[in-house]
């Protein structure tokens, strides 16, 4: 039997204080194999400089990595390899990722072609502890012929402690697999909780419209857990990514044809809901989005043309509007618009499909129509960098302010006493909880489901000390127990139902 005691203030420090200049450098490049060196930005202070120097690595579309929180480089991968900070072999990663996909690559000496095809998250409460989520794909057969997809989503656990500290991946924890399903083809995204401290993560089932959602959260990785909303994707998706806002309120999934899938998202519940469907009035494939720092312009990218997109516009599809044509007639195809990503300058970097020493970049993102200012081939790269961006989520986001999960951040001295607390047990339930508590006024306990329902409510009086929840009716699965002081929720923890 487990106990579970909460504490009401239970951290001396903000999340955004920890998650500071996580991305402060990122890897680029192309083919180690050719004579130009390799390529990275720094951004210090919010201004770029580019770096140029030789390692055993080359990138196409997948790219992640993470610095610590004085922005210094902890590990990076393409979806095939992981280097450490002195761009060896991370310890005991090789192998990571296998898959039909990650030998084809290989073995064109690239890296892994899937943009968000992997994605780092700090492992809550474990400073030193990352979550690598990754993914290759197989050739499958289908009615209309073959296709390659992943079949599964895995993890590998990173530990900076191991290998003197340059990191590894920890013993067991390798290419576990964690859903196992046919996939869209990358497109992993994240967000943190309402909490500010646990990460929602969101994959999309293959040729249909169900989401994968996952909790991670500091004793474990829940779910996943399943929604259907939105279009049907198609077959057709190797290119497209997949996004939150910068403030998680919003979820953009795009298809690598021309339609679009904008969501609100419930950052306390994981639910997508009131869908807006665009439909990209261009020819060429969709290739890359972003959204501008204040959360209010979407940025989608085909080969030829960028359009922007007001969020906040009560009719957001016809908002749209073309604000760059690709104009290069001297270089053919080479600098057609790829993957975009926001850097801590704020500005939008947009990567050209094939490798060449140019980037395009959107200086003022934040600014209506061609104010935004997109600058074609802005960027004079010392190296050469194809198609590749970052795939990061907003590691400086924290908790939801007012909202039923923001309490793990969110001081609540002025509503309790020092000696309150609150144990529940056993955790896993079967049919009764007892909640052992002590307070001097009057508490209430909701218990929500995961699909935010609320499925029991009872009052704590402060005359009593502990008290029996029945929940032998309902039905197994993960459920949130939230508290309430005057109106305002105070504490939420997971507690699992079983039989």
């Amino acid at each position: 039997m487990r106990r579970l005691l909460l504490y009401i203030v239970c951290y001396a420090f903000t999340t955004n204080c920890e998650a500071q200049n996580r991305t402060n450098i990122w890897m680029l490049g192309y083919n180690f194999t050719s004579t130009y060196p390799d390529l990275g930005f720094q951004f210090t202070n919010d201004t770029l400089e580019m770096f140029t120097f030789q390692r055993p690595m080359g990138f196409f579309l997948t790219d992640a990595g993470i610095c610590d929180t004085l922005g210094n480089l902890l590990f990076y991968t393409n979806g095939i390899t992981i280097e450490n900070a002195n761009h060896d072999t991370l310890f005991d990663s090789e192998g990571f990722n296998p898959g039909w996909a990650t030998d084809y690559y290989d073995n064109g000496v690239l890296g892994l072609g899937m943009y968000g095809g992997a994605i780092i998250i700090p492992r809550p409460n474990y400073p030193l502890q990352y979550y690598l989520f990754h993914e290759s794909a197989e050739i499958f057969l289908m009615p209309f012929g073959s296709d390659v997809n992943p079949l599964d989503l895995r993890y590998s656990l990173v530990d900076m402690s191991l290998d003197n500290g340059l990191g590894g991946i920890v013993s067991g924890k390798k290419k576990v697999v964690i859903i196992n399903d046919t996939l869209q083809y990358g497109r992993i995204a994240a967000c943190k909780h309402a909490n500010g401290r646990d990460w929602w993560m969101i994959v999309h089932q293959y040729f249909n419209d169900r989401y994968y959602k996952l909790l991670i959260t500091p004793d474990s990785i829940y779910g996943p857990f399943e929604q259907e909303i939105g279009f049907k994707v198609s077959y057709y998706d190797d290119v497209g990514n997949a996004i939150f806002s910068p403030d998680g309120s919003k979820y953009v999934l795009m298809e690598n044809r021309d339609s679009i899938d904008i969501f609100d998202f419930d950052r306390c519940t994981g639910e997508l809901s009131n869908e807006v469907f665009i439909h990209v009035p261009d020819m060429e494939v969709t290739t890359g989005c972003t959204i501008s720092e204040s959360g209010r312009f979407l940025y989608v990218g085909t080969y030829a043309h960028i359009f922007q997109y007001d969020l906040w516009s009560n009719d957001v599809p016809n908002s749209g509007m073309i604000i760059a044509e690709y104009q290069d007639t001297v270089s053919g195809l080479d600098r057609w618009f790829a993957g975009m990503q926001r850097g801590s300058d704020n500005r939008i970097y947009v990567s050209t499909w094939s490798g060449i020493h140019w980037m395009h970049y959107i200086k003022y993102p934040d600014s209506l129509g061609v104010a935004c200012d997109v600058v074609q081939s802005g960027l004079d790269l010392p190296s050469y960098n194809a198609s590749t961006v970052p795939n990061f989520p907003n590691y400086d986001l924290g908790s939801l302010q007012g909202s039923p999960c923001d309490t793990l951040t969110t001081s609540q001295s002025s509503l309790i006493n020092d000696n309150f607390e609150i144990r529940l047990s056993p955790n896993p339930a079967s049919s009764t909880i007892n909640i052992e508590y002590k307070t001097d006024q009057v508490l209430q306990m909701k218990l929500v489901d995961i699909t935010g329902k609320q499925r029991m409510q009872i009052k704590l009086y402060p005359y009593f000390r502990n008290r029996l929840a029945h929940v032998e009716d309902l039905p197994e699965g993960i459920y949130l127990a939230v508290f309430i002081l005057n109106n305002k929720t105070i504490m939420m923890t997971k507690i699992s139902i079983v039989r």
